[in-house]
């Protein structure tokens, strides 16, 4: 997890690929503690690529969005596959989120410095 500069915005980005998802959860946790502790409007970016996404990682996110959606601005993801997409989309209706999805790093990006 870092703060990076993408074309003059601030972006934090968090890489979970290849993580198991006791990992994902301790990345998670971190990065949200982070952004927790920044102003807003925050722009996130995360890569998914090897993972397997766990119940107690989706319960553990979706408390953590409620507790700073006031202070995102945009969320993009990439690396996920068709079923995990198929999730992301049922996660953020229930949990009334926006995070996007981007078949590459560069096409987040994109999205996120417009």
């Amino acid at each position: 997890m870092e703060w990076m500069n993408h074309k003059g915005s601030k972006i934090f980005f968090t890489d979970f690929s290849g993580l198991d998802p006791k990992n994902m959860i301790d990345r998670l946790n971190a990065s949200f503690e982070e952004i927790e502790k920044a102003s807003g409007p925050i722009k996130l970016l995360a890569n998914y690529e090897a993972t397997s996404i766990s119940p107690k990682f989706i319960e553990a996110y979706a408390a953590w969005g409620k507790k700073i959606k006031s202070k995102v601005d945009r969320n993009a993801v990439y690396g996920l596959n068709l079923a995990k997409r198929v999730m992301l989309k049922t996660f953020n209706t229930v949990n009334d989120l926006d995070i996007r999805v981007f078949e590459t790093r560069e096409e987040a990006l994109d999205y996120l410095t417009k």
